[in-house]
């Protein structure tokens, strides 16, 4: 089975800046999938975001078309002669048209999540299965922390906005701590306008910082983005995967994470605490529980002889439930038999 991973040329910039070029996470599937013995090859092989040129293998009939990332960017055009197959790592949504239209050009979809699994089945007219996203061993691996030292550092990271959680976090932080010391630094792979606007509302408190970083080394990122830190803050609304967890797991920081979406099936609250959701009135969402946030962060600080069994557990579980080889052999015989026309 041969595959050609394609993506929608808007997909490798975010706002027209680099964040950090091709997607992580389509170049990790690709290494996933060959290490599996599929023969997958890259659209975009070679190069950074502004420098990178399309490769089409010349022998095309032999390969399956995979589409990457956002649907409305998928260019799909009939026929391939072992199919075509659409990977989104959206989140449970109601689809719009648009979505629904490109998506339903495929032969089959593949999302990373359950729940988003669920949610498109019963909006989609085409199949709908689970490549459940992970992350690279060799590239996130466990760090020897000092629970102890100070200052305690949580982190949030990822692309600051409302989705992820950002704005609670910040007010978590503050309603939580008064002189204790302790920092929340705010790393994000560009300054996104949730960035620049939280920066500004929470100036008086020098606690947290905010960090605007791009990442153009991706070895680099452990020590870039989770090194330093002593507990993961993760208050998502809504992840269709959330790249951030497993990694940071792997490395063994513990974490607080809000019992939602994705965050469900790759959770294990041995390596932390959940954090509770409420619903809002006014449009029927889940929102996070502030309150509980906060005093989960304060245990979390005042716990510290608790995290490192935490940290090895985490480490350990993502290891064995959170890598890309999970994902690779579940989906591995239906991706054979859709390349082989039996689906």
């Amino acid at each position: 089975m041969k595959i050609w991973m394609r993506i929608g040329r808007a997909n490798l910039t975010n706002g027209g800046r680099s964040v950090y070029g091709i997607p992580i996470s389509y170049d990790e599937v690709i290494e996933a999938f060959n290490l599996h013995g599929i023969e997958c090859i890259s659209e975009y092989p070679e190069g950074d975001n502004i420098s990178t040129r399309q490769f089409i293998p010349s022998n095309l009939d032999d390969y399956m078309t995979m589409w990457y990332g956002d649907p409305l960017l998928w260019d799909i055009k009939r026929p391939y002669e072992h199919g075509v197959v659409g990977y989104t790592q959206c989140m449970e949504i109601n689809l719009n048209q648009g979505f629904i239209d490109s998506m339903n050009k495929c032969d089959a979809i593949f999302v990373a999540s359950e729940i988003a699994k669920q949610s498109f089945k019963n909006q989609l007219s085409v199949p709908v299965y689970k490549i459940f996203g992970g992350y690279k061993p060799s590239q996130f691996y466990y760090i020897e922390r000092d629970f102890q030292i100070s200052p305690f550092v949580f982190l949030h990271v990822g692309a600051t906005d409302w989705r992820k959680g950002s704005a609670e976090a910040c007010v978590a932080f503050a309603k939580a701590f008064k002189n204790e010391d302790v920092e929340l630094h705010i790393i994000s792979p560009g300054a996104t306008p949730m960035f620049n606007a939280l920066k500004t509302a929470f100036i008086y408190e020098k606690r947290i910082k905010f960090i605007d970083k791009v990442v153009s080394d991706r070895m680099a990122m452990i020590d870039e983005y989770y090194r330093e830190g002593h507990c993961l803050v993760y208050p998502s609304v809504g992840e269709g995967w959330g790249r951030c967890l497993p990694e940071a797991l792997a490395t063994g920081l513990p974490a607080i994470v809000s019992r939602v979406s994705a965050m469900l099936e790759t959770f294990n609250p041995d390596a932390g605490w959940w954090v509770d959701m409420q619903t809002e009135t006014n449009n029927g969402c889940f929102s996070v529980d502030v309150n509980d946030l906060a005093d989960k962060m304060y245990e979390a600080y005042h716990s510290r002889d608790r995290l490192p069994g935490m940290a090895t557990f985490a480490a350990s579980y993502a290891k064995e439930h959170l890598t890309w080889d999970r994902g690779i052999e579940e989906v591995k015989p239906i991706l054979e038999r859709i390349y082989n026309g039996d689906n």
